[in-house]
């Protein structure tokens, strides 16, 4: 089968959202499919490096804070080349992996310039926008390109031209269904358990009794304010180290600039794997669930290399992180409730150390990609929709009888 793969980008930083998802779906799958992809980028071009074509189509200020504003104009430009690419390479699949159920719109619309009879599935992997409090320059560059593009009606019209939804949380399950589509298939997001796992060697580097870490992008949703206001004001009382990995840019991206605290390291691109050994406990302070991805890769990341972490309690998040057992929750938006739990771990390093063990093995037998990509596979390819129906579809927590959907506790 040949895939024609729609993904954001696919050039460096490799390690975030979605293209690095795809990046290890395409991985075990390009002995069996042919593959080429189109997408967003900073510039045109066609990159070869991954071993399939990889069609690269400029998004205007792609790299800056006015980059969603923009997407609307990237996409139609990716529809315009998609034209010419898709007739030469005749692909009998589309599977679309834009950042949001709206983006299905951009991916059919591309399928009927080329005039292509081939089926389209959408993976639904972040949740559309609900409104919410920021400030004003913030809710400009974040909040509302959301609310334009990423709105529950923006959502149910661009699905209706999809011929499956996948979708990547039973969260997500559930607002797809509640949309009035039925045809919903819940395939999670994974990790590489080979390349991140535990090492502890590396966390010998600090000196402090608790190293707390933050990877990810400096966008006001993301919360790294929140985390600052939280930890600061502790860390020399828990004998902490807060280290931040941060991506150029962002709307927080002024917040870590102006840090000059004895205790906080601030770098950008870091080896994740090497990150995450360095810490005792890493926070994903998420300020809410929508207009986001369901559930980080930082956070899956972070618990392959058995560290556990201390997130916003969000829906998916918490479909992965069971409060005191693999991880922990603390109130979203509240920088009370998430420095008394720093304080209270803090004090109980064999709890964390319990907790990480407990993380690794959830990820292993559960968020696995050697396992998902197989069954990622089955749900779009036409002889294998039997096996991909077999999973629970009624957006509950599973229980029972264990299927290929449920999580191993």
């Amino acid at each position: 089968m040949k895939l024609c793969v729609l993904v954001n980008d696919f050039h460096a930083p490799w390690c975030e959202g979605g293209k690095n998802n795809m990046r290890e779906i395409l991985d075990r799958w390009r002995d069996r499919h042919e593959v080429f992809c189109l997408g967003l980028a900073k510039e045109d071009g066609v990159d070869g490096s991954q071993g399939f074509p990889v069609h690269l189509v400029r998004s205007p200020f792609y790299d800056t804070r006015l980059a969603r504003l923009f997407y609307p104009l990237g996409y139609l430009r990716m529809v315009w080349r998609a034209r010419s690419v898709v007739r030469a390479e005749q692909p009998d699949l589309f599977f679309s992996y834009f950042e949001t159920a709206s983006t299905a719109f951009f991916a059919a619309l591309a399928r009927w310039w080329a005039h292509s009879r081939a089926r389209l599935v959408h993976t639904v992997w972040s949740d559309w926008y609900e409104p919410a409090r920021a400030p004003s320059g913030i809710w400009l560059t974040e909040h509302l390109p959301h609310l334009v593009m990423n709105n529950r009606w923006a959502s149910c019209f661009s699905l209706c031209f999809v011929d499956r939804i996948l979708v990547t949380s039973e969260h997500l399950a559930a607002r797809v269904r509640k949309l009035g589509f039925r045809d919903v298939v819940f395939t999670p997001t994974g990790v590489n358990i080979r390349r991140f796992h535990p090492d502890p060697t590396v966390r010998a580097r600090y000196g402090e009794k608790l190293v707390i870490g933050y990877l990810g992008h400096l966008s006001h949703a993301k919360g790294v304010s929140l985390l600052l206001e939280a930890a600061l004001p502790v860390l020399e009382c828990l004998d902490a180290r807060l280290i931040l990995a941060t991506t150029p840019g962002g709307e927080e991206s002024s917040e870590t600039a102006k840090i000059r605290h004895p205790r906080v390291t601030v770098s950008q691109i870091v080896d994740p794997v090497e990150f995450f050994n360095s810490c005792d406990l890493s926070v994903l302070p998420r300020r809410r669930s929508s207009g986001a991805v369901s559930y980080p890769n930082v956070l899956l990341e972070s618990m392959a290399c058995g560290v556990p972490v201390l997130a916003s309690d969000v829906p998916a998040v918490r479909e992965v992180v069971r409060d005191g057992e693999n991880g922990f929750l603390f109130k979203p938006q509240s920088a009370e409730d998430l420095r008394n739990k720093l304080v209270s771990l803090g004090s109980q390093p064999e709890r964390l150390k319990q907790a990480g063990l407990r993380a690794r093995s959830f990820v292993v037998e559960n968020l696995n990609w050697d396992i998902l990509a197989e069954r990622t596979e089955q749900a779009i390819h036409p002889d294998g929709f039997t096996a991909a129906a077999s999973i629970r579809r009624d957006g509950k927590s599973f229980s029972g009888q264990k299927c290929p959907g449920e999580w191993v506790l």
